[in-house]
């Protein structure tokens, strides 16, 4: 039981993209009155900007990773 509970608690780059999508959703419908916008707007912003950083760091690793299993392989064929 432990265990489950202490999956739930994880929080995943999944759960942000879906937290922005909730604002994003909330905001157009007419959710928030407009004093909470200013809080509401600057939590999207900081996890979208925290998202993309995500995503460019993934991006830069990508190659780094082919590469290192490029040159495993290569090493096995010797």
């Amino acid at each position: 039981m432990a265990e489950e509970q202490e999956a739930n608690e994880n929080l995943t780059i999944a759960d942000l993209q879906t937290i922005v999508n909730i604002i994003d959703t909330a905001t157009q419908r007419g959710a928030f009155r407009a004093n909470e916008l200013k809080v509401v707007g600057s939590v999207y912003e900081k996890t979208t900007a925290f998202l993309e950083s995500v995503s460019e760091a993934e991006k830069e690793a990508a190659p780094e990773a082919e590469s290192l299993e490029e040159e495993a392989e290569e090493g096995g064929e010797e």
